[in-house]
């Protein structure tokens, strides 16, 4: 296992002939094979919320979850 200098533990599996890059969290047990899921995922420790609802200004860990929360504005502005 390795600690990369981005803050991260990596670990190579081997599986056959390909090489599995494991990412594992300083913080908790969670592991990804894709970078990207783990920076997601470390969203959650630092309490960090980049997306915005332009209407109300809460905030969401992902693009998803701020669009399904606009549609709650949407089903408002109907009633």
């Amino acid at each position: 296992m390795l600690l990369s200098d981005r803050g991260w533990k990596t670990s190579v599996l081997l599986q056959g002939k390909f090489q599995i890059h494991r990412f594992h969290c300083k913080l908790c047990s969670y592991s990804s094979d894709r970078k990207y899921h783990l920076a997601r995922h470390q969203l959650i420790h630092s309490g960090e919320r980049p997306f915005k609802c332009l209407q109300c200004g809460k905030g969401f860990t992902t693009k998803q979850n701020c669009e399904t929360h606009r549609m709650t504005h949407m089903h408002e502005h109907l009633r």
